[in-house]
């Protein structure tokens, strides 16, 4: 209704899409694979029997060093204001916010779990929750695990 509004498909859909990927390689009868459609999905292991590993730009733990996820057989998604922006600067329109305007509580968000839709929505509802309400969040979701990076400081490492 606003002139200049904007509607981005981060909420969810590029998880869902990166699922679909994902099972369509997988009843294909493919072992090991990583998909990267705006969130990350990975079966298996990499050639050499490695797992996956991703390092979080934003994110650094207690010693400063970053933090690599390792991913077999997970799913991966970040939500972070600092990639898309909306008119004034930060602001993100997600069906998460209880009320007008939008509150970044972290810098950044990255969710670990079964499926990149699980991990996409959670990522997303995360990122507009002080840690208490986020911890209680996550805790109803069992198979998922959350990196929370501050705006300043180590990254809080839940589930």
């Amino acid at each position: 209704a606003r002139p200049g509004a904007a509607v981005t498909l981060n909420g969810i859909a590029q998880g869902w899409l990166t699922d679909r990927v994902a099972d369509l390689l997988r009843d294909a009868g493919i072992e090991h694979y990583l998909v990267a459609l705006g969130e990350l999905r990975a079966r298996g292991r990499k050639a050499e029997g490695t797992p996956w590993r991703v390092g979080l730009a934003e994110a650094a733990a207690p010693a400063g060093q970053p933090v690599v996820l390792e991913l077999v057989d997970r799913a991966m998604a970040t939500s972070s204001g600092l990639v898309t922006r909306f008119e004034p600067p930060g602001d993100i329109i997600t069906c998460s916010i209880p009320r007008p305007g939008n509150v970044r509580h972290w810098r950044s968000v990255t969710v670990t779990a079964t499926r990149a839709a699980t991990a996409d929505v959670l990522a997303t509802a995360l990122a507009v929750r002080p840690a208490r309400a986020a911890a209680a969040l996550l805790a109803m979701a069992p198979d998922a695990t959350a990196v929370l990076t501050p705006h300043d400081g180590p990254a809080i490492v839940l589930g």
